[in-house]
């Protein structure tokens, strides 16, 4: 029987991304469990932890010719910047990650700070594997965000495009991942799981600190 995590326990997520030669770990993320069932594993990222990446940094303030040069140098040469801690989650506010089990995606939301709901993001990956200590995803770059009054556009689909025109995403990888992010969309306007449920107004054990990466995690050495 496959063990379940308890609401409050601490896991790790491993990150891979797949617009290299091959998929290479570049995020390391400790997770608080909110729900592990069958068929679903949700985690948050609170405010205040901290993880490891091998990040370039500084990447997002890129224009988008110049992130989609930079994707396509390091598909070529693979990740040159060493391990490095950041504090704080991709926003100042939490992000609640739904994995649905066997999905080739997992859905986020976003909230500020004082949980003022700022949107949905669908994460096109593959299915999360289980580690001894977490979790394991493999990211496909493209990406769907959705405004809480269920507004939705794509994320970085020139950088996408890009990738699949120069051959380091496969053109068959490319079809099936836009393909999902299609089906997520007719969720989106269909008001289908989870975006008909009250997630937006989910909060957090009061008693839940917020993890840091030191504590449980060190980059390998090389």
């Amino acid at each position: 029987m496959e063990k379940r995590w308890q609401p409050g326990d601490v896991i790790l997520m491993e990150e891979l991304i797949t617009r290299y030669a091959a998929p290479l770990l570049i995020n390391v993320r400790p997770q608080i469990v909110v729900q592990d069932t069958p068929d679903l594993l949700a985690v948050v990222s609170m405010p205040g932890m901290s993880f490891m990446t091998r990040d370039t940094r500084g990447r997002n303030a890129l224009s988008v010719d110049d992130r989609i040069a930079l994707y396509l140098r390091t598909a070529e040469v693979g990740l040159t910047d060493d391990w490095y801690e950041r504090d704080g989650g991709p926003t100042p506010g939490a992000v609640l990650t739904l994995h649905p089990s066997g999905e080739h995606h997992s859905i986020r939301l976003f909230w500020r700070h004082g949980w003022d709901f700022r949107m949905w993001y669908v994460n096109m990956e593959d299915p999360y594997v289980r580690t001894e200590r977490g979790i394991q995803t493999n990211d496909h770059t493209l990406d769907v965000v959705i405004t809480p009054d269920f507004q939705w556009s794509w994320k970085d689909e020139p950088e996408f495009e890009a990738l699949t025109k120069a051959g380091h995403i496969p053109a068959e990888l490319a079809r099936s991942v836009r393909s999902e992010g299609e089906r997520m969309i007719k969720r989106v306007e269909a008001r289908q799981w989870p975006f008909n449920q009250p997630w937006p107004d989910w909060r957090p054990d009061p008693s839940w600190v917020a993890p840091q990466i030191r504590d449980s995690w060190a980059p390998p050495v090389t």
